[in-house]
């Protein structure tokens, strides 16, 4: 409802501006006929009337532009919200957001928002043109509708090729871009390994393509504008030549004439405007569907869950999207009381079992059973509530080390004791208001202690443990873990491919 009022109010507000562009070809037509008939205090009474009317028509524009920019800033809003919600709800959909984004939205404000008001604009213009015409000769109006159909249909025409090379580019673009970071990213191996020549090279090749194909994209473009404005010169060609005719009959005035011709600057730019700007919104659309299909997952709805006494696992099976499997027949049941401990070499499943026990991945088959009910018949959002994750890698915000332990509040008040089981206590207390990032200042075993941190700080009925030790020396690792067993917690799974540590477990599951 709000947005058919926005775009009401625009819509009002680009038949004004039309207006006042349409009938600014009447207002030359007197100041010329007056002039003609030499009446000086009627020529600046007229002239005074022609600039207060240019001051009317700055305004209504620039309120105009204000409002389709206002417009435009919601819908990419909308979009933007539509893309991060889907990658938010479903990781495995996350992609290369941050280097896509920024470019998408440039290019769907500058080519496709902007270019449809652009088109709705110049369609109001060329109709209120069109109309002022047949209210000055009906014959020059027939005659000019008959050469205006040709621009129109030309952008039709070269849609497809422009929207297709367009394609080419972005794609090529988006590839360029994902080997850049590719080369950032395995920095280290290319200058350990002495293979700068050879990434320089392949960079060489992908830069030439990346190249060619705007190259292409930008040509094939230009041509289409050039056919298109060229083509729309035949409307103003057309009038002069009719009004010429009349006006050497009698049958119209000079400042008729001048009004007419004036009239076509009203048909046959706003069309050759058109033109240009069908050619970039069809060449949009894919991306502008792109970002309106992306939904939010709703959370799967379902039973309340209390509290977890039992998690059982009945010949569960999960394969990865690639083809990959992550975990095949596995079946155990974890109870209420006790520690268990996950081994396996790298690869084994042991992180997957860890994202099925929590619910982050839904098995291709088997069951999974909580209190001995589905997992799938759970509300989602209170099955993430009863568990509480320490992950191998831990991922720090830009902000303080406080606010990077609490998570902004949402974990609470730094507590001690958690602090000590994590041998934090001193770097907090060192370095609590300063601020850290994932980029650097703080050491592997200092980033995976913080995580361990966090998940302790929950309070939840089951405590999922990754390789909290591995960036950790022997020494720093086993009195971790010593002092994180001997917390009392209704079930603790411990992943490691070091089993070294069993004799801390209640329970030890080998994959």
């Amino acid at each position: 409802m709000i947005n058919k009022m926005k775009l009401t109010g625009i819509g009002l507000l680009m038949a004004g501006s039309a207006f006042i562009n349409v009938y600014f070809a009447f207002v030359l037509q007197e100041i010329i006929d007056i002039a003609s008939r030499g009446s000086v205090d009627l020529l600046v009474d007229k002239i005074v009337f022609a600039l207060f009317y240019l001051l009317a028509d700055i305004i209504i524009s620039m309120l105009r532009r204000l409002g389709t920019g206002y417009y435009i800033k919601g819908a990419l809003i909308d979009l933007k919200a539509r893309r991060m919600n889907a990658s938010l709800s479903d990781t495995r959909s996350m992609g290369d957001v941050s280097q896509t984004m920024v470019l998408d939205m440039e290019t769907l404000d500058r080519d496709y928002f902007k270019q449809l008001f652009n088109c709705a604009f110049q369609a109001i213009q060329v109709l209120m043109g069109l109309v002022a015409i047949v209210y000055i000769s009906l014959v020059l109006t027939l005659g000019v509708a008959l050469v205006t159909m040709i621009p129109l249909l030309v952008p039709m025409v070269l849609k497809t090729l422009v929207a297709s090379r367009k394609d080419q580019f972005l794609q090529a673009s988006k590839n360029h871009n994902a080997y850049l970071q590719e080369i950032e990213q395995g920095r280290y191996v290319i200058e350990d390994y002495q293979l700068k020549d050879y990434f320089k090279s392949r960079l060489r090749d992908k830069d030439k393509d990346l190249e060619h194909k705007r190259f292409i994209y930008g040509l094939v473009e230009a041509w289409s504008s050039i056919i298109t404005v060229n083509l729309g010169m035949l409307t103003f060609i057309t009038a002069l030549g009719i009004g010429s005719y009349y006006v050497i009959l009698g049958k119209m005035t000079f400042g008729m004439m001048i009004a007419a011709v004036q009239l076509m600057n009203s048909i046959v730019q706003p069309l050759n405007s058109i033109g240009y700007s069908l050619n970039r919104i069809n060449s949009c659309k894919p991306l502008y569907k792109t970002y309106r299909a992306y939904k939010e997952q709703a959370p799967r709805s379902g039973i309340a869950l209390d509290c977890i006494d039992s998690i059982q696992l009945r010949d569960v099976t999960y394969t990865y999207p690639d083809g990959s499997v992550g975990l095949e027949n596995f079946s155990h049941t974890f109870v209420r009381g006790k520690t268990y401990g996950i081994c396996g070499p790298s690869g084994s499943g042991k992180t997957t079992l860890i994202n099925i026990l929590s619910g982050q991945l839904e098995v291709s088959s088997g069951q999974v059973l909580i209190n001995d009910v589905d997992m799938r018949d759970y509300c989602q959002q209170s099955i993430r509530d009863r568990f509480s994750i320490a992950r191998q890698d831990t991922y720090l915000f830009t902000d303080t080390l406080e606010e990077n332990v609490t998570l902004w509040g949402q974990l609470g008040q730094v507590d001690d004791q958690v602090l000590r089981m994590a041998c934090l206590q001193d770097l907090y207390k060192d370095h609590q208001k300063k601020e850290i990032s994932n980029l650097g200042g703080l050491s592997g075993g200092q980033k995976q202690r913080i995580g361990l941190v966090r998940a302790l700080q929950r309070t939840a009925d089951v405590y999922l443990m990754d390789e909290i030790t591995s960036a950790l020396d022997q020494k720093t690792g086993e009195k971790v873990l010593k002092r994180v067993l001997e917390r009392e917690v209704p079930i603790q799974v411990f992943v490691s491919h070091d089993q070294s540590h069993q004799q801390f477990l209640d329970e030890v599951v080998i994959l």
